[in-house]
């Protein structure tokens, strides 16, 4: 569900009342991607809410967020530092594969930079806010000890961050987002299943990702 509106309900939409996105105002722009954002947020909720209804109440690590214990900022800061480590040898890995050629989000990113500062806020608050929010809760949050209760820790997190990978439709980021996303099960898993550790080093993470692109665009 949230993917068929994201990816394809609302655009379909637009399409079906002859709106051009490439066409739009750059306010409108960075609100859409907000609202995407959201509209694919609160799908997940609400079926992951309705899905583990009748298994309430919920045994183990399961959704946990402990934003007063301070570990979980050293783990975060922590994660942020292993996870540029990793992804940096995922990519050198990634180019001797023969996957060269810019990321896949990175032109789209850029223009959206470019085009002033309210949609850079949008993008901002979209990308190191919603995004790592909705995503450490479902990937982290429920997919993670989802698995665990059928396989090992160290195979749990090896998948999970595959599947992590596959989600984000990018051949071109398979091996480096499979790095992110085991990197990010590692620390929640070390933080004992604390989701603030992991959603803040992935905002971290997406805010070097945007500062990144924005200075290679002369932002």
């Amino acid at each position: 569900l949230a993917v068929f509106l994201g990816f394809l309900g609302v655009p379909l939409i637009a399409e079906l009342r002859g709106v051009n996105a490439s066409q739009l105002p750059a306010e409108t722009k960075g609100g859409l991607v907000l609202v995407l954002q959201s509209l694919e947020g609160a799908a997940l909720v609400t079926l992951l809410r309705s899905s583990l209804t009748k298994f309430q109440p919920l045994q183990g690590p399961w959704f946990k967020y402990d934003w007063k214990d301070p570990s979980a900022y050293l783990w975060a800061l922590a994660g942020v530092a292993f996870a540029v480590f990793s992804v940096e040898l995922a990519t050198l890995l990634n180019e001797n594969l023969g996957n060269l050629g810019e990321a896949s989000a990175a032109p789209p990113v850029r223009g959206l930079l470019q085009d002033g500062f309210f949609t850079t806020m949008m993008l901002g608050t979209t990308s190191c806010v919603v995004t790592p929010a909705l995503e450490e809760l479902f990937w982290r949050g429920f997919f993670l000890p989802s698995l665990t209760r059928s396989l090992s820790t160290p195979k749990a997190v090896c998948m999970s961050g595959f599947v992590f990978a596959l989600a984000h439709f990018s051949p071109h980021d398979l091996v480096p987002l499979t790095a992110l996303g085991c990197t990010l099960g590692t620390i929640t898993i070390l933080s004992r299943g604390n989701l603030a550790t992991s959603t803040l080093t992935h905002a971290i993470w997406n805010l070097i990702i945007l500062v990144s692109i924005g200075s290679t665009s002369g932002f």
